[in-house]
């Protein structure tokens, strides 16, 4: 199986990151997208959770 990936954008917003990404899988393409929540502590922001849509 080959898989390919390919980064499209984030953007933040106070502690939400967007991301998309594209991939293909053995030459079908597919796009996954995925709405980040962070949190601020210590100094450093630290991944919460995260909902994907596809």
């Amino acid at each position: 199986m080959k898989t390919a990936w390919k980064f499209h954008a984030v953007f933040y917003v106070a502690n939400l990151a967007e991301k998309g990404f594209f991939y293909s899988v053995n030459g079908r393409a597919f796009r996954l997208h995925e709405t980040s929540r962070f949190e601020h502590a210590g100094g450093r922001w630290l991944y919460v959770d995260g909902e994907i849509r596809e």
